[in-house]
């Protein structure tokens, strides 16, 4: 994660997650989703991407549908320590931070019960009010 938590450095032998291994591991785990992102913005944007699965999670959480979201959670924090440059960036901006914009009473419940600990710092580190 940003903060170098387990990222591999470069020159180790574990490859970096980039933006079209992302796509394939996304569309793989949530079909659908790169579709729903290419109906908004186009295809290959990355950034756009990541604010689509925001979406999808923040819809999944405001119909009530905590383990969906809480599966979104379990992915984001997966792959992100693994993340390349680019990735990582649209993981933390696209997703984290977006995230961290739109508290509702009903989103906070959900983060409390269901995010991981890890990815949930990250979001009181943006914004305080999701402790």
């Amino acid at each position: 994660m940003n903060s170098g938590d387990s990222k591999p450095q470069h020159g180790q032998t574990d490859a970096l997650i980039g933006p079209e291994q992302f796509r394939a591991m996304l569309e793989a785990e949530f079909p659908g989703t790169l579709a729903k992102a290419a109906d908004l913005c186009g295809k290959g944007l990355l950034h756009l991407e990541l604010s689509a699965f925001r979406r999808t999670t923040e819809e999944a959480i405001d119909a009530g549908e905590l383990g969906l979201a809480e599966l979104h959670f379990k992915f984001i924090e997966r792959i992100w320590p693994h993340a390349s440059p680019a990735l990582d960036n649209a993981i933390g901006v696209s997703y984290v931070e977006d995230f961290a914009l739109e508290w509702t009473p009903k989103r906070h419940a959900a983060v409390r019960e269901r995010m991981p600990h890890q990815l949930r710092s990250k979001l009181v580190e943006i914004n305080k009010c999701w402790q």
